[in-house]
């Protein structure tokens, strides 16, 4: 059995079952390389069957990637994901593999425009209720830097004032946090950048525990979920407690549901090239107290749709909702409501009631957040 992170080529993963185990299609015959080729230009995920002697087989779904060039190595690396998974769990239950959310998606050249362009996400501010419509009409631009990345926003009310952090990537470089604070109709720039680390950051969520904010950025680099208490507002953080280490993981969210705090976040790192397909829960009473316990059935989910958040979680209708990617056609081609219906120690199940697409013009959008008299604030190329 494959040992976790080890890599392997694609002929190995296809035509050697002298390794102990056989990648077939979902009915059933050996994969090929036109099988790949035909599910890039027909399929909105790539989706396979994994057959080893003496166990039952395991069906399982990848990272579709934008581009064709993609395919061989994408699919070696999820092949060696759940050839981990199997040999650490004896069997993922179908129901927390959730079935694809029924849309109209972007398949074979349609989705070269997103790779394309991946290096210009810019933010914006959605016109129109997510909760009410499948896509925005159109996203009024905030901050726009032509040729640059900036992504992952996350508003939020501090100290009287409507704030914006972000993370900016100019060609080339790993990528910073950045803030912006709404003055009028617009939003102005603070110079400098938002924790100085060796490594790239992205996801600058924040959380109040205990009546002080902190911050909880992906650093999956580092291998570690982290947070950061506010010392100065925006640009002075304090690291209080490291939450997990191990692997690299990606886009974390913090939510207190009842009496228990909760953390979402998606694995990944190991297998790079087959990213945001497994949702990882844990649990704890106090975050920066008590360690976090692990949900007695992760990975809670093993799919490409829904699998990795899109966003902080938002309280809809008496009901907790979370933000999740929809990377079927590809990653950050659409953003899931995923409705959350049971949760416990050792129980979970989620719906999906709502796809949003990007808007006219747009390839993709792949974060979604609300700011109380702005509106939804979001990220699109």
């Amino acid at each position: 059995m494959l040992r976790k992170g080890t890599s392997i080529a694609l002929n190995d993963t296809l035509h050697h079952p002298s390794n102990g185990y056989r990648v077939l299609t979902t009915s059933g015959r050996p994969y090929s390389l036109w099988n790949l080729i035909s599910a890039w230009l027909t399929q909105d995920a790539l989706r396979a069957r994994l057959s080893i002697h003496g166990k039952q087989e395991w069906s399982f779904e990848a990272l579709m990637p934008t581009s064709p060039f993609h395919l061989r190595r994408t699919f070696a690396s999820a092949t060696a994901r759940n050839l981990a998974l199997m040999a650490s769990r004896p069997k993922i239950p179908h129901d927390r593999t959730p079935p694809p959310f029924p849309c109209r998606l972007p398949k074979g050249p349609a989705r070269m425009g997103l790779r394309l362009n991946k290096t210009n996400w810019q933010l914006g501010v959605m016109q129109g209720d997510p909760f009410g419509s499948n896509a925005p009409t159109a996203v009024d631009p905030i901050l726009p830097l032509p040729g640059a990345l900036r992504a992952d926003p996350f508003p939020l009310r501090h100290a009287g004032a409507d704030w914006l952090l972000f993370e900016e990537q100019l060609k080339g470089d790993r990528g910073r946090l950045r803030a912006a604070r709404k003055s009028g109709t617009g939003w102005d720039l603070l110079p400098g950048q938002i924790l100085d680390l060796p490594h790239h950051l992205s996801w600058p969520s924040t959380v109040e525990i205990g009546g002080r904010l902190h911050l909880l950025p992906e650093t999956g680099e580092a291998n570690e979920v982290a947070l950061w208490e506010s010392i100065e507002f925006p640009m002075r953080w304090k690291k209080t407690r490291v939450l997990l280490e191990g692997r690299h993981w990606h886009d974390p969210s913090l939510v207190k549901i009842g009496e228990l705090w909760w953390l979402f976040v998606s694995a990944g790192g190991d297998y790079p090239l087959d990213h945001s397909s497994e949702l990882h829960a844990f649990w704890c009473r106090d975050p920066l107290n008590e360690p976090l316990v692990p949900h007695a059935l992760n990975p809670l989910s093993v799919s490409v749709a829904g699998s990795r958040p899109a966003g902080n979680p938002v309280v809809h209708d008496r009901t907790v909702v979370r933000p999740t990617q929809d990377c079927r056609a590809g990653y950050g081609t659409g953003v899931l409501l995923s409705l959350v219906d049971r949760l416990s120690s050792d129980d979970w199940s989620e719906s999906v009631i709502k796809r949003i697409n990007p808007p006219a013009g747009f390839q993709g959008i792949h974060t979604l957040n609300h700011l109380p008299g702005t509106g939804w604030i979001v990220d699109v190329v």
